[in-house]
């Protein structure tokens, strides 16, 4: 029902992800589509506060952005992440102890969370139920500022025996890298190497735009949700929609929800920045 992709774009020094947003069940000729505005790709903040004595209180010493995107069971991959993500910005350390987290320890976290929900919906279960049927693979990923560098790292469920665990895998990040996973990597991946095969590039956004354009797979469609990381945070990007009117009126999406309609928080508009998706890309 996903794919997700995470890519190093090299001649910009930044680490991008991107997914599809349908969010469907079933399989097959039983496949229902539940909504094309499904969220996949989100911003973990990172908030660190120091105790302080005298007078008592916790500042903010540190705070990081990292990002996170799953493939699988949608229930308790976003409980999952509401859960990491709260415990994310609630750390504290005793005085003198500040320093700066690592993408690995938050995925550590996140790993520790994801089997925690996973074990939960899946208690709920009949005893002829499938326990991968709440199973959802996850990656945490950004430039780390313990590393000095871009990293990633995976984690998966796997079931040996009835006994549940969630493994974790360290993804380096370098050159031409790419990493794709969902129900639709394998699609993604032919079509990828073709185009290295041809251009030298994976070109991700095109390959995905692609299989969004044609529906190449029933559970893989929507819109294009977009993310990166540059030196210093992670940040989810609205995506400009081109068409034939003005480019004044270009749609500026997040989901596919166009939001340049929406009221203004408290005297500000929404976004800033945004990424327009065209035959360069």
């Amino acid at each position: 029902m996903t794919v997700v992709a995470l890519w190093y774009r090299e001649h910009e020094n930044k680490l991008k992800c991107a997914a599809d947003t349908r969010f469907s069940r079933g399989r097959d000729e039983k496949l229902t589509i539940t909504t094309d505005s499904g969220p996949k790709i989100f911003a973990v903040p990172v908030i660190c506060r120091e105790e302080r004595a005298n007078p008592l209180g916790w500042p903010v010493t540190h705070s990081h952005s990292f990002g996170f995107a799953y493939s699988g069971a949608v229930v308790p991959a976003l409980s999952a992440f509401a859960l990491a993500s709260a415990c994310t910005q609630s750390l504290t350390c005793a005085p003198g102890k500040s320093r700066p987290v690592s993408i690995e320890s938050v995925g550590k976290l996140f790993r520790t969370v994801a089997l925690h929900c996973i074990a939960d919906a899946s208690s709920r279960l009949g005893q002829l139920d499938d326990l991968r049927t709440h199973f959802f693979a996850g990656l945490i990923f950004g430039y780390c500022p313990v590393r000095l560098e871009y990293t990633a790292y995976k984690f998966e469920p796997s079931l040996d025996s009835n006994s549940l665990t969630v493994t974790m895998e360290h993804l380096p990040i370098g050159p031409n890298f790419l990493y794709v996973m969902g129900s639709g990597a394998k699609e993604f991946l032919a079509a990828g190497e073709k185009r290295k095969e041809t251009t030298g590039f994976y070109e991700p956004i095109k390959v995905l735009k692609t299989m969004l354009g044609e529906e190449t797979r029933q559970d893989v469609g929507g819109y294009i949700q977009f993310g990166e990381s540059g030196v210093g945070d992670f940040r989810i990007l609205p995506v400009i929609e081109p068409n034939d009117s003005n480019s004044a009126e270009w749609p500026v999406t997040f989901l596919g929800w166009d939001f340049t309609g929406a009221d203004e928080v408290s005297g500000y508009k929404i976004g800033y920045n945004a990424v327009a998706f065209d035959e360069n890309d």
